[in-house]
């Protein structure tokens, strides 16, 4: 449920950041065919940020997590999927209107009669917008249909604090509990690319276009494969990344909690940071997960800390970029592709019938 939870409040962060941009607030004032663009873009975020502030409303309330409740669990799966196909629409449009406004909101409408590519771009960010949007409605429907939810799970009182029991724990379900259609030939070979006799530390990356499922895949094998390391750490890097902050991330995820308390990295230095890091991945068999990577500079700036002691670690990167994917040799790449038509019919099926 926690992922699921995280999934939501990112798309809604994200939804929100693309609303309040100039660009759009501009656009209704332009051209017919690029003001109705981006009016249904703006339709469709909007209709979605309303969905997933209910479904986030609705698992603010769940007290515990029935572990037994399966179809609980797999509806749960299908939410987080579609708020990371969202969450990978938005940085689609919000990279688009980035790369085209640097000369300035006048420069950037100029942009769309110019370069008819990029409208089209826009209107299949809008498409891609509703069929999540769909998506979104029909989850809703499958949850009234099939899923249940008992008194146990749902807080009495959501209002009275006092009255609310104490959360000891919130079951945290894994994609790789999840019946992933589509997926079991990818998830097999980033599984022999981890597992390879290759005692030198190897970088992987796991490439394809937005909302295709490199995250969901990813965490599937890292969840599977990550007590065969020492230490391991995943954490998204995403477009605005700073270099400090994936370091203290890193570490973060890396130490224990008696570590945490003696290590204070809030004012730590690049320099600092960096042979903090070195220093917990030396002579350890490693599985770090850098997911979300938008550039190159977002891995080299920080690879001189993962230290290659022979031990058969191993990096693992997520991107929509061929550049970024090429920084692992090419029988490392795994490139993801739509599903056939087979696949998506049961995905379909699964959800529906």
């Amino acid at each position: 449920m926690a992922e699921a939870a995280a999934a939501i409040l990112t798309a809604l962060q994200l939804l929100g950041q693309a609303l309040a941009t100039e660009i759009v607030k501009e656009a209704h004032s332009h051209a017919s065919e690029i003001s109705s663009t981006f009016s249904n873009l703006e339709l469709r975020m909007k209709k979605i940020k309303s969905e997933l502030q209910v479904m986030q409303s609705f698992l603010d309330q769940m007290e515990t997590y029935d572990q037994s409740n399966k179809a609980m669990m797999t509806w749960l799966g299908e939410v987080q999927m579609v708020a990371d196909a969202i969450k990978g629409i938005v940085d689609e449009f919000k990279h688009l209107v980035g790369t085209k406004k640097f000369g300035g909101k006048r420069f950037f409408f100029k942009s769309l009669f110019k370069e008819p590519t990029a409208l089209v771009a826009l209107k299949k960010i809008a498409e891609l917008l509703a069929c999540e949007e769909d998506r979104l409605e029909h989850l809703g429907k499958t949850k009234e249909r099939w899923v249940t939810v008992t008194r146990a799970e749902v807080g009495s009182s959501t209002n009275d604090v006092n009255q609310r029991p104490v959360r000891e724990a919130v079951y945290s379900y894994s994609t790789d509990e999840l019946d992933l259609v589509g997926i079991d030939e990818n998830k097999e070979k980033l599984t022999n690319l981890i597992n390879s006799k290759e005692s030198h530390l190897s970088l992987i990356s796991v490439w394809g276009m937005g909302g295709i499922g490199k995250t969901t895949l990813v965490t599937s094998v890292f969840n599977g494969e990550r007590e065969h390391f020492s230490c391991n750490a995943q954490i998204c890097i995403s477009q605005n990344y700073k270099a400090e902050q994936v370091l203290r991330n890193l570490i973060c995820e890396i130490c224990n909690s008696e570590q945490r308390n003696k290590i204070k990295t809030d004012h730590m230095e690049l320099r600092g940071l960096k042979e903090t890091l070195r220093g917990l991945l030396r002579q350890r068999k490693y599985l770090i997960v850098l997911d979300d990577a938008w550039d190159q500079n977002s891995y080299q700036g920080i690879r001189d800390v993962f230290a290659d002691s022979n031990q058969g670690s191993r990096i693992i990167i997520t991107t929509r970029n061929a550049d970024v994917a090429c920084l692992a040799k090419e029988s490392n790449r795994l490139e993801l592709k739509p599903l056939p038509v087979g696949e998506s019919w049961k995905i379909f099926s699964r959800i529906a019938f």
